[in-house]
């Protein structure tokens, strides 16, 4: 054998090939994300470049431009404030000065010539009302008025100066070209616009109707150019910096962890060398004495090697006492000694399949096995399990079997006589595969009448009395007989798949489309096409409650002595497309499948959204919603119901659960009583129709609230007198143990009469109302209430 690598040296191995991958992953991401950084920068500086470029999207030019209309709106508005101030201080001084002169005339004329202002003084009949300026008038000899006024021209055009040299200071002339020129009295300005920019020929103008300017900007885009290019030069830099440092990073990381590893190699090499010598010398000397003395010599190096030694020892004497009963566990059946699944599917990936031969698969189900054990315990049962074992073996080995059956079996049991070993001449197997479901595998000639071999199987099995021998002698058992039925199925005639054979015998005992007698059902392509409907009918349904296609209608509950609407049954249609689906279509297949339980709990919720919307209309109705009793023994049953009702006052909750289910075990009575803890009302389903125990209508364990007599004793009450006095009987006791009765499948108003006299509390029924939509219910509940 090619000497393997020590784990040590694997171990070495993989962390440094881990270690690789890892740091290699780090560089690879650590590129990406700086690459990404570059490009994402890059990126930004050029759109940067593009948006600066655009004259009408450079955010720069808008910024500037928007300060130089402002410094100009805000000068030309200090023009119109200024003047005042120049003419009252030009007034003031003239008036002072005329005043100190005999000769006004002269004396106005010496003003006019040496005031630094630019001032007009004009002599006027009047007041001038279209002037824009402020003005102010002064009368003279004569009768003369003298206006005082502001020189537009020299004005304006002194400000403008300011203003020009102001704005100049604004420009930012880094980015962009900046002139100002004064427009001539000919321009014609865009509408009633006192300023507007225009974008053409890379150039940018803004013209101002106030100061008759135009602002002409243009990019300097060799310069923008340039700066872009510096700006790449610098993050490319900068890019290249970052590699070189992760790179230098993962390196240094990768030498420091490399030192590390070789520095424990050789450490935990020592060690093992270390202690690989003293375990080979203290192991090869101790196994002998453990073998003779049944004990380790404490003379090991170490502790540890001490407790290692002793301890695969002990498990090496372990196993070989243990391995027998490891592969008995593994691959037989506790209770019976025969195979288990397990050993079959083992026996059968060795079965090669021959041309002359046909394998026939026989599957077992014992009738009413759980009666047994619920009347007298699963020991009992477990024991009628040996004898269905025994006779079948007896009768596929061609054994006698005595009138000591029971031990005969228990003995077989005990000294492991049942034996499965595979040959070439003929293939066999017998396992109990389930509680009360056991399976034969046997090879028959193609000619042979697998039907007869099944017949005489059952007959074999079921024809002598069953007789328990007891340990206590107190207890003692009579002789009963068991009845069975068998599936029947053949490789390949059935199936090419040994396995689905399996499932076909299965799928035979309770199918009507099996052939045979009432107790050997014999496979055929049709229960193989129908289990095919019935796979995609449960699909179907899957998806239907994924897809909310399930809705309820409800089916009014009337008082007898009233005639009034007083509650509601919930019952689950399927919107199917355009076809409405009614509940004997699929929930045999529910049951079945077990999406029983998904649709009973979205059942639940819908009839608690319906409520809630009830009472917000001011509606109390109580409404009763059927549970299933795959449903009420699902796990969690209590709290779905309990998360559901959350807002709604429970008396306006009832739970209809089936008479079977109420009375089936101890299980179903402490299930009952959590429901009945939530004080929703409980209501006993279809009583009559099944046990017809009236002693349960009294059982304290189960405190029902209502019962609900059977449709089958209601519906011909006025015709059959048989059924009257039955129903008079019931009614009569549900009112003596003070609960409320409802009469289901009420038809005529002569049923209803009779069911009024006997003082019945609620019906409902076709009489009244078939089970209809929501909106329709509350339309009845309306106009029920009216009436």
């Amino acid at each position: 054998m090619k000497e393997r690598k020590s784990i040590l040296e694997e171990s070495i191995k993989s962390l440094t090939l881990y270690s690789i991958v890892f740091f290699v992953l780090i560089f690879i991401i650590g590129i990406f994300v700086i690459k990404a950084n570059y490009n994402e920068e890059i990126s930004n500086l050029e759109k940067d470049y593009n948006e600066q470029i655009n004259l009408s999207s450079n955010k720069y030019i808008k910024e500037e431009i928007k300060n130089i209309k402002k410094y100009l709106d805000a000068e030309y508005n200090y023009i119109f404030d200024s003047t005042k101030e120049i003419i009252d201080s030009t007034y003031n001084f003239i008036n002072e000065y005329i005043t100190t002169h005999e000769n006004k005339q002269e004396a106005l004329k010496f003003v006019q010539a040496n005031t630094k202002y630019p001032i007009r003084i004009d002599v006027s009949n009047g007041i001038d009302p279209n002037y824009i300026y402020y003005a102010r008038y002064m009368e003279i000899d004569d009768n003369q008025i003298v206006k005082f006024s502001i020189d537009e021209k020299k004005y304006q055009e002194s400000q403008t100066i300011v203003a020009l040299n102001n704005i100049k200071n604004l420009h930012n002339a880094q980015i962009s070209n900046f002139k100002v020129r004064k427009l001539d009295d000919s321009f014609n300005f865009l509408g009633n616009e006192k300023w507007y920019c225009v974008y053409e020929s890379k150039a940018f103008t803004c013209y101002d109707k106030n100061w008759w300017l135009a602002l002409e900007f243009t990019i300097k885009e060799d310069v923008l150019k340039a700066n872009l290019e510096e700006a790449k030069n610098k993050r490319f830099k900068s890019f290249l910096m970052q590699g070189m440092f992760l790179c230098f990073s993962i390196c240094i990381g990768f030498v420091a962890l490399w030192i590390f590893l070789v520095r424990k190699r050789r450490e935990v090499k020592s060690q093992i060398e270390l202690a690989a010598k003293h375990f080979d010398v203290a192991l090869n000397k101790q196994i002998s004495n453990f073998n003779k003395d049944k004990k380790l010599n404490n003379d090991f190096a170490f502790k540890e090697f001490r407790t290692l030694s002793y301890a695969l020892l002990r498990f090496i004497r372990q196993i070989q006492t243990k391995d027998t009963n490891i592969k008995k566990q593994a691959y037989v059946d506790g209770v019976t000694g025969l195979m288990n699944m397990i050993s079959v599917n083992e026996s059968l990936k060795q079965y090669a399949k021959k041309d002359d031969k046909l394998l026939l698969f026989l599957f077992f189900n014992i009738d009413k096995f759980r009666v047994y054990n619920s009347m007298y315990g699963r020991h009992f049962g477990d024991e009628i399990l040996k004898i269905v074992a025994y006779r079948l073996y007896a009768n596929l080995k061609g054994l006698a079997i005595g009138d000591n059956e029971h031990l005969e079996s228990l003995d077989y049991i005990k000294y492991d006589k049942y034996k499965f070993t595979q040959n070439k001449n003929k293939f066999e197997c017998l396992a109990r595969i389930s509680a009360d479901e056991f399976l034969l595998v046997v090879e028959v000639n193609k000619d042979e009448d697998y039907y007869a071999i099944a017949k005489n199987y059952h007959q074999k099995l079921t024809a002598r009395s069953i007789k328990i021998t007891s340990n206590d002698d107190l207890i003692e058992y009579e002789p009963f007989r068991i009845n069975a039925r068998i599936g029947c199925s053949l490789y390949p005639k059935d199936s090419e798949d040994l396995h689905e054979c399996i499932g076909n015998a299965d799928l035979a005992i309770e199918n009507d489309k099996a052939s045979g007698d009432t107790c050997v059902f014999v496979y055929t392509k049709e229960i193989g096409k129908q289990n095919e409907e019935n796979l995609t009918l449960q699909r179907d349904i899957r998806n239907g409650i994924i897809n909310k296609e399930f809705l309820l209608h409800y089916q009014p509950k009337v008082d007898c002595k009233t005639g009034k609407i007083i509650g509601a049954e919930a019952l689950v249609r399927w919107q199917k497309g355009d076809t409405l689906v009614y509940p004997d279509q699929f929930i045999n297949i529910c049951e079945k499948s077990n999406l029983i339980i998904t649709l009973g709990n979205e059942i639940i919720k819908m009839a608690c959204d319906a409520q809630r919307r009830w009472l917000a209309k001011g509606l109390e109705l109580k409404l009763s919603i059927n549970l299933s009793t795959k449903q009420l023994l699902s796990e969690g049953i209590v709290h779905t119901i309990e998360k559901n009702i959350q807002g709604i006052p429970p008396r306006l909750i009832e739970f209809e659960i089936t008479e079977s289910f109420s009375i089936e075990n101890a299980t179903s009575k402490a299930i009952i009583d959590k429901i009945k803890k939530l004080n929703v009302g409980l209501s006993m389903d279809d009583f009559g129709k099944g046990y017809s125990s009236l002693s349960y209508l009294n059982d304290q364990d189960l405190d029902f609230d209502v019962v609900k007599i059977d449709k089958c004793f209601i519906q011909n009450i006025d015709t059959n007198e048989r059924n009257r006095k039955l129903v008079e009987f019931i009614v009569n006791i549900i009112k003596y143990l003070n609960k409320r009765s409802v009469a289901e499948g009420v038809e005529n108003i002569e049923i209803l009469n009779f069911l009024k006299h006997l003082g019945c509390d609620e019906y409902q029924g076709y009489y009244f109302s078939r089970p209809v939509p929501e909106n329709i219910l509350l339309e009845k509940v309306y106009e029920n209430g009216k009436n």
